[in-house]
């Protein structure tokens, strides 16, 4: 840091137009305190103090660790924060309505000069948390700074305090960690369905009430990456597509790109296994063999995001549900007959809704 850097930042921090709230609210039922909205130019920026959620203290680490198994990770993946707040995509009120461009989020901290700089502006604009605040006595530490920044072109801003005020969201995915063990028998592709295994789970949905599921396994079959790649590199019609926007040299290149990433990811010879599953709630369900969730990075680097597709989206099995592909992202070897896995993980799509702020 340097005064150059210093002043700049103070001009950055410096609003042409600072609209004090100092309300609290329910979003989605956990309380936020919207402390302000400000404005240079355009752009607006609503202001927000909210607890962080409760995590494991290795969840703040924000690096991996060489000694964490591939399972501790996807625990601490699962409780790494999320916050709902930055994926708000509009805010209106009475008399305006402003779209979102971007989110910022951060413990308020002397350390963060941005965020220090931000608090005092406020306070000096008369923002202040009352004395019986519960926020008012929790250390910083445990305390988020969000700043929402939305196009503005009329160059006002609302006045959220004196009235409502919505927030819209567009759809978004919902993870639940499930960890279910299941020992999957392989089969040939295109052999007869039959329902091989039953796994009932809890699945803690967006709303965080539980519901019960019950996923049904059909059929394991090996799949071969590399003969769609080499079909589609192969093809000389794809390569005249592509000479049109690149050299053949370039286009060699990326051929030989891709060729060492699937190497790397799936070798020669070895095979990705796919399920067919049912569930009872509409989820899209992630498997993993036990072998890698146990192992350590390095055992292997080969997860690869690959999507099977059922023949047709409409095909359902003997439980009359939609029939759903899943990916075992490590490859095997085509005499492997059975895997142990676990049901790692379910995902529900949360589709596009609009809440009013419950004003406190």
């Amino acid at each position: 840091m340097n005064f150059e850097c210093f002043t700049s930042l103070v001009q950055e921090y410096h609003y042409e137009e600072i609209k004090i709230i100092g309300r609290d609210a329910l979003v989605s039922g956990r309380r936020i305190h919207l402390a302000a909205m400000v404005r240079n130019g355009e752009e607006a920026q609503l202001c927000i103090l909210t607890q962080k959620e409760k995590q494991p203290k290795a969840a703040n680490k924000g690096v991996r660790s060489d000694k964490e198994a591939n399972r501790e990770y996807l625990h601490l993946l699962s409780h790494s924060f999320s916050d709902d707040l930055m994926g708000v995509q509009k805010l209106w009120t009475d008399d305006l309505l402003l779209e979102f461009t971007s989110a910022g989020m951060g413990e308020p901290s002397v350390s963060d000069l941005g965020a220090f700089l931000l608090l005092a502006q406020l306070t000096a604009a008369g923002w202040k948390l009352p004395k019986d605040h519960p926020f008012a006595a929790e250390e910083w530490e445990g305390l988020l700074l969000l700043r929402l920044s939305f196009a503005c072109p009329s160059m006002r801003l609302p006045d959220p305090g004196n009235g409502s005020m919505h927030l819209g969201w567009h759809m978004t995915t919902h993870r639940s960690l499930i960890e279910k063990p299941v020992v999957l028998k392989i089969g040939k592709s295109g052999a007869q369905k039959k329902e091989q295994a039953q796994i009932a789970f809890t699945f803690q949905n967006s709303e965080g009430a539980a519901q019960e599921a019950v996923c049904y396994i059909y059929q394991v079959s090996l799949e071969d990456p590399w003969e769609d790649q080499d079909r589609r590199l192969a093809d000389p019609q794809y390569e005249k597509q592509m000479l049109e926007h690149m050299s053949g040299e370039e286009f060699a290149q990326m051929k030989r790109q891709i060729e060492e990433a699937l190497q790397e990811r799936c070798p020669r010879g070895k095979y990705f296994p796919v399920l067919e599953y049912e569930c009872t709630l509409p989820l899209q369900l992630q498997f993993a063999s036990k072998q890698y969730l146990d192992a350590r990075p390095g055992h292997s680097q080969t997860a690869i995001s690959m999507m099977i597709q059922p023949p047709s989206l409409q095909q359902t099995g003997a439980h009359g549900l939609q029939l759903k592909n899943a990916v075992i992202q490590e490859p095997v070897s085509f005499e492997t007959s059975e895997i142990e896995a676990e049901l790692t993980e379910a995902y529900q799509l949360v589709p596009a809704r609009e809440e009013e702020l419950v004003w406190l």
